[in-house]
C-alpha cells in the first residue's frame, strides 16, 4: 500500500505486506493508515514516515478494514469467519464476532456505536448482513439477500443502512436506537390494531391502547370509541376510582 501527497502526487511512504493488499483506509484524524491483506494480517501504520505501529494476525486473509468515526476502534473482516474490533491506541482485540461464512465487509455507523458486516457461505446458500453493538458485541439484526452482498453503508444519522447485492437489488434497512423508538415506528406504520378477541388470545386486556383510537385504526375507528376514550382517560387520571367505563360493543 502506498501513501501519496495529494497536492503533488509524490509518494510519501510504501507500506509492506507479505502478500496482496486488499484494503487500505486512513484514520479520521489523518495520522494513521490501516491495511488488510491476503497474508492473513491487518496492519496499522503512521502516515508520517510509514512506520508500522502494530500487526493484527488473523487465521485467513483479511478482506476489509474500517475505522470508527471517533478514531478509537478498528474493525476487520476475514475469511476465517470472524469480524474483529480492535482498540486503535493499543492494538488490543476488544471483541470477536463469529459468522457462518467468510466475512466480506465491515462498516461502523457514524456514531461509532454499531458495526455492520456481510458474509457469504456458498455451501449453505447464505448471503447475509449482520448488525452488532460495538461496545458489547451484541447481535442486533440479520438481513438476508439471495446472492453475495458487495457493500453496506450507513446514513449520516446512523438510523438507516443500505446493502448492495449480486442478486440485483440494493435494499434500505432501518435500525432503532431503543426499543421504544421501534414501538413508535411500528405504531406509525400499523394499518390496523389487534381486535379485542386477538388481544385476549395474547393475554392482553380487552381495552385497546389509546393510539389505536386516536389514529382511528380499525377496528377502533368508530365514533363510539372516540366517545369512550375521554371517559377512559378521566378514569385513569382519577387513580381508577370507581368502575372503568364500559367498552363499546366488540367488533
Amino acid at each position: 500500500a502506498r501513501i501519496f501527497e495529494v497536492a503533488t502526487g509524490r509518494e510519501l511512504a510504501r507500506l509492506i505486506h507479505d502478500n496482496s493488499v486488499l484494503s487500505a483506509v486512513v484514520s479520521p484524524n489523518g495520522r494513521l493508515v490501516a491495511t488488510a491483506s491476503s497474508d492473513g494480517t491487518a496492519r496499522l501504520f503512521e502516515v508520517a514516515g510509514g512506520k508500522e505501529v502494530f500487526k493484527l494476525v488473523h487465521g485467513e486473509l483479511v478482506r476489509s478494514i474500517a475505522f470508527s468515526l471517533d478514531g478509537k476502534r478498528l474493525a476487520t473482516a476475514s475469511e476465517d469467519r470472524a469480524a474483529r474490533v480492535f482498540e486503535v491506541a493499543s492494538g488490543k482485540e476488544l471483541v470477536r464476532l463469529a459468522h457462518k461464512g467468510e466475512v466480506r465487509n465491515v462498516v461502523f455507523s457514524p456514531d461509532s456505536k454499531l458495526l455492520a458486516t456481510t458474509f457469504s457461505n456458498l455451501y449453505l446458500n447464505a448471503f447475509e448482513a449482520h448488525l452488532f453493538e460495538v461496545a458489547s458485541g451484541a447481535h442486533l439484526a440479520r438481513l438476508v439477500h439471495e446472492a453475495e452482498i458487495q457493500s453496506v453503508r450507513f446514513s449520516l444519522d446512523s438510523h438507516l443502512f443500505a446493502t448492495a447485492s449480486r442478486d440485483k437489488t440494493a435494499r434500505l434497512w432501518r435500525s432503532f436506537p431503543t426499543t421504544q423508538s421501534l414501538v413508535e415506528a411500528a405504531k406509525i406504520r400499523s394499518p390496523r390494531c389487534l381486535t379485542q378477541t386477538q388481544r385476549q388470545q395474547y393475554f392482553l386486556s380487552a381495552a385497546p391502547p389509546s393510539w389505536c383510537i386516536e389514529r382511528r385504526l380499525w377496528p377502533y375507528h368508530g365514533e363510539e370509541w372516540q366517545a369512550w376514550l375521554p371517559r377512559q382517560n378521566a378514569w385513569l387520571a382519577s387513580g381508577r376510582l370507581g368502575e372503568a367505563p364500559p367498552l363499546p360493543k366488540a367488533e
